[in-house]
């Protein structure tokens, strides 16, 4: 489970979950306010709360998991990267 700290206002929380750290070499490149997904392995979680469960996760394998919140009038920047191996 992962959980977002509380944003002030924030009407939705979501989570990237990635098998590689999202960095110039993942394949993900933020342009100009849009990220470009070029052969990266990329999840999207997006129910509205801050408690995030990720299932189908492979065993002993590490993930990086980066959150946002949102309102109406915009999207927060990613969190700082957290990484977990699975059991």
């Amino acid at each position: 489970m992962v959980v977002a700290g509380a944003v002030p206002d924030a009407v939705f929380y979501g989570c990237l979950v990635s098998k590689t750290k999202l960095d110039g070499n993942s394949g993900i490149v933020f342009f100009e306010g849009n990220m470009i997904i070029e052969n990266a392995s990329l999840r999207l979680e997006v129910n509205k709360g801050r408690k995030k469960t990720i299932s189908n996760l492979q065993p002993k394998e590490e993930y990086w998991f980066y959150m946002y919140a949102g309102n109406s009038a915009s999207v927060s920047a990613l969190s700082a990267p957290r990484s977990r191996i699975c059991p």
